[in-house]
């Protein structure tokens, strides 16, 4: 949750921008739409949308 108190995330452009950040820094997050096609990082946490029975 983003309080206000600092700096707001910082929007990019598209999903290669966002790879690029995320290498470069390594403290830094990236929410990506699809797998990375880079092994340049690492995926923490995959959503996957739940089919219906």
């Amino acid at each position: 949750m983003f309080s206000g108190q600092a700096m707001p995330p910082q929007p990019l452009p598209d999903e290669r921008a966002v790879v690029e950040v995320v290498k470069r820094n390594p403290n830094a997050l990236g929410y990506l739409g699809s797998p990375p096609p880079d092994k340049g990082v690492r995926v923490l946490l995959v959503v996957r949308e739940r089919v219906p029975d």
